[in-house]
């Protein structure tokens, strides 16, 4: 990818997570803003290295605690605005992804803005690029979204009379890799790295 090109790749990412930068900033100083917007932004539920909770496991996604065991009581109109609150919080938090578009009518994007939403949750709008060396923070329900996509791909056949012809047959529109979270010891490293990055500018 050209470095213009990436440059407008990742201001417009920069635009969609609402982080602000100088216009003559570049490509390094951009990244950097974007990664300690997204560092701040999980930094309280990352669990610290020495704790049994930094152990490697399988990726998982977010899910809402359970209604039952918050300990206020709470009247209908509380409970439905509580209710609101954590539904948003799960779809707003952030996933590790590497994403692969299968679609052969985008095969030459290099990204997609998509945008999602409702009247209660609100409308998230991310640039979601493709095959990027570095995997790449989207919401949940941005990830929810992009795995039920479909798209339809040409099959060639041949009919009952042995002429060829074309049929479509539906396959998942991306190919999506959930990534392991970044351990504090990895966001320590990528900040240090960022800061140096920043001073070489």
């Amino acid at each position: 990818m050209t470095n213009p090109l990436k440059l407008q790749h990742i201001r417009a990412q920069a635009d969609m997570l609402g982080v602000k930068y100088h216009h003559r900033a570049g490509i390094v100083k951009i990244q950097q803003l974007i990664d300690d917007h997204l560092i701040a932004q999980n930094n309280s539920s990352i669990p610290e290295p020495d704790s049994e909770a930094s152990i490697r496991s399988e990726p998982k996604i977010p899910t809402v605690k359970g209604y039952d065991k918050l300990v206020v009581p709470m009247g209908a109109a509380e409970y439905k605005k509580e209710a609101q609150r954590e539904a948003k919080a799960l779809v707003s938090a952030l996933l590790r992804v590497r994403i692969t578009c299968m679609d052969p009518h985008k095969k030459n994007w290099p990204g997609e803005l998509i945008s999602v939403g409702s009247a209660k949750l609100g409308t998230f709008k991310r640039y979601v690029p493709f095959d990027t060396e570095e995997p790449w923070h989207i919401p949940k329900i941005i990830y929810d979204v992009l795995t039920e996509r479909m798209c339809s791909v040409p099959v060639k056949k041949k009919d009952a009379r042995g002429h060829k012809t074309t049929a479509y047959k539906q396959i998942k529109a991306y190919s999506i890799t959930l990534e392991e979270p970044m351990t504090r010891l990895e966001i320590d490293e990528l900040a240090r790295q960022q800061a140096l990055a920043g001073g070489l500018e």
